[in-house]
């Protein structure tokens, strides 16, 4: 996926500028993921939520905007997906470790970091698949960028389940 340059120079001129006080819901606001988690019985209904109200605000409103809107979102659920995997592999390589010696051991960890390649290749078929008879560009970009936020969050929180299955 190609990253629109405007998108990226607008997102790293407000990290060097600060958010501004008279601009409070600049972007997204990961504690409106957070708590919907904490309190939906459906949690896909909170994927896009913090993206959703990025866009609406005036400022976001145009395709690049509801881009970058997406793309900040999407960072929140693959450091969520990042630090369950992280953990997951410490406690795969734990196992490991334990159970090395034993008969017909095969590795865990091994086994944990091929699932997750394999998914990402997946994840990426996926989106472009699904995307690739949009003609105009920066709609593909929003459309796939969507889809990888989606793809993100939804394997964020497997493997949180698998974490919490695993302790």
């Amino acid at each position: 996926m190609r990253f629109n340059a405007a998108i990226l120079i607008a997102f790293l001129s407000v990290l060097a500028n600060g958010a501004r006080a008279e601009t409070p819901d600049l972007f997204i606001v990961p504690e409106r993921t957070e708590n919907c988690l904490a309190v939906s019985p459906d949690q896909n209904d909170c994927v896009g939520i913090a993206a959703g109200a990025c866009s609406e605000l005036p400022t976001e409103s145009t395709l690049e905007g509801m881009t970058t809107c997406v793309v900040l979102e999407r960072s929140f659920w693959q450091g969520r997906m990042d630090g369950a995997y992280l953990e997951l592999q410490k406690n795969a390589a734990n196992s490991d470790l334990a159970n090395s010696s034993a008969e017909g051991f095969t590795s865990l960890a091994d086994g944990l970091a091929q699932m997750q390649s394999g998914w990402l290749a997946f994840r990426n078929a996926q989106c472009f698949s699904e995307n690739s008879g949009i003609r105009k560009s920066l709609e593909r970009q929003l459309f796939e960028t969507q889809c990888l936020m989606r793809m993100d969050a939804n394997q964020a929180r497997y493997l949180a389940w698998l974490l919490e299955s695993d302790t």
